[in-house]
């Protein structure tokens, strides 16, 4: 593997991040330029798939491998604060992710790091070793929340 290639695994994690009809199509060859595409990844609601070949291979054959995510968008840690996935404070979340740290590199580091396990595992802990420490790391989180609508106002 070269030095700027990714495992399909690596791949396959970033791709929590692609939204829902988006797709990355890799070429055989580097750039895409003159080359045939080899596979395209195409995400579908709470399902990554796979397909050999190109875009029309989407409507021309089953995906070769696909992987059912937890769900569109999780937020684990915020989750496990407030209780549910839909609560106003994780949409806040999701909308800080997604158009503050995915557009910075040491922000992207940090998504890529908290969906390759480590906010499923802190959110765990949390729940199970923490629950008294619940109302304490809402407020820190309603601080983050409370300034980034500010913000956006």
């Amino acid at each position: 593997m070269d030095d700027d290639e990714i495992s399909e695994e690596d791949a396959l994690l970033r791709l929590y991040n692609l939204r829902d009809g988006e797709k990355i199509v890799i070429y055989d060859g580097p750039s895409g330029f003159g080359y045939a595409p080899k596979q395209t990844i195409v995400r579908r609601g709470n399902k990554i798939h796979v397909f050999d070949g190109s875009y029309s291979a989407l409507f021309n054959s089953p995906p070769r491998r696909t992987i059912v995510i937890e769900s569109s968008s999780d937020c684990f840690v915020a989750t496990a604060v407030y209780g549910d996935p839909e609560a106003p404070q994780v949409q806040v979340l999701r909308d800080f992710k997604d158009n503050v740290l995915m557009k910075h590199p040491l922000g992207k580091r940090f998504v890529d790091f908290y969906y390759s396990g480590a906010g499923k595992r802190t959110a765990g802990f949390i729940k199970e070793h923490l629950p008294s420490a619940i109302p304490l790391i809402r407020k820190g989180i309603d601080v983050l929340v409370e300034r980034y609508s500010a913000q956006r106002k």
